[in-house]
């Protein structure tokens, strides 16, 4: 079946500009015995795949991803409801209108590199990750993804200043899924992380204002979600700073771990012997001046009190 090559290519990643001109061609065909049907369209891996192609390649093949997004949104005729993508065709007038918004920004941010049209339109963006929003928060991510991918410092600063400035209800949104965890491991957190961000003034040495803010949004993030996605994406932070141990400056490794500490203060989110593991490595690292390491100890030890003790077992403290 086409379908299945066609996902073998893009998964298989080398071969996802084949991938693409079969898919194109596929959408695009007259007939409708040979279109894609519409339990097809309604899969959430047809509309993964197009994710996918999105964030890989140049912009040539982001050109033709974003012709096979709007296309295939055409072709939708019948209800579904799937992780990445719904439709209901009693609402097809709203719904193709978000979705053309859509990709009017992806070509601001991908294609055109515009930082200034961006931040003419922020208010619009932020609307797309509403709670009634027709856009999955898994597109979004997709969308930030591409602004820090443009080459453009000004749309990735841009991005930055919106995703900080977000309101709980749409961080919360924004980071209730994988796709939304994978974003703050792949993108955010290191551009947060980059040692150029942290400009110290002479007359306030012990001040950070870059260090200080990423703490605050960390724990915004944190507090925004509810109680598993609290968990997952405390994880996911805590792997981020013991996987970037040698290669992530070392300050904002200390200001992101202060982060999660306000995010998930007074509650209980660690509920797993891996956990556990995760916050002793942190405290272990030596890449640290003395003053960091007993820095990074002290938040590690508060973080503690957020463990589930009757979940972890008391047993797990002594292995």
């Amino acid at each position: 079946m086409l379908w299945d090559v066609i996902g073998r290519l893009v998964d298989a990643e080398v071969h996802v500009d084949l991938a693409l001109a079969l898919w194109l061609r596929w959408i695009t065909a007259t007939s409708e015995n040979v279109k894609p049907s519409q339990k097809i369209l309604g899969s959430d891996r047809y509309w993964a795949l197009i994710q996918k192609c999105l964030v890989t390649g140049f912009s040539e093949r982001k050109k033709y991803s974003l012709y096979l997004l709007t296309t295939s949104v055409s072709l939708l005729q019948e209800p579904f409801n799937a992780r990445t993508f719904a439709f209901d065709p009693k609402k097809s007038a709203p719904i193709i209108a978000a979705w053309d918004k859509y990709t009017t920004f992806v070509e601001i941010v991908s294609l055109s590199a515009s930082p200034n049209q961006l931040r003419d339109a922020t208010s619009d963006l932020k609307r797309l990750l509403d709670p009634t929003s027709y856009i999955p928060a898994s597109w979004i991510a997709v969308l930030i993804t591409l602004g820090f991918q443009s080459g453009s410092g000004g749309v990735a600063r841009a991005f930055w200043n919106i995703v900080t400035s977000l309101e709980k209800k749409r961080l919360a949104r924004l980071f209730e899924g994988p796709e939304g965890r994978k974003l703050l491991q792949d993108v955010l957190l290191p551009y947060a992380a980059s040692a150029s961000n942290f400009v110290i003034g002479r007359s306030t040495p012990e001040k950070c204002a870059h260090g200080t803010h990423i703490a605050k949004w960390v724990g915004s993030v944190l507090s925004s979600e509810d109680a598993e996605a609290q968990k997952a994406t405390a994880r996911a932070v805590l792997e981020w700073i013991d996987e970037k141990e040698d290669n992530s400056f070392a300050p904002a490794r200390v200001w992101i771990l202060q982060g999660v500490l306000i995010g998930v203060e007074g509650e209980k989110v660690f509920t797993e012997t891996r956990d556990l593991a995760l916050l002793v490595k942190i405290a272990k690292m030596r890449r640290f001046t003395k003053l960091k390491v007993d820095v990074c100890v002290a938040i590690v030890l508060k973080l503690f009190l957020a463990i589930d003790v009757e979940k972890v077992g008391f047993e797990a403290f002594w292995r």
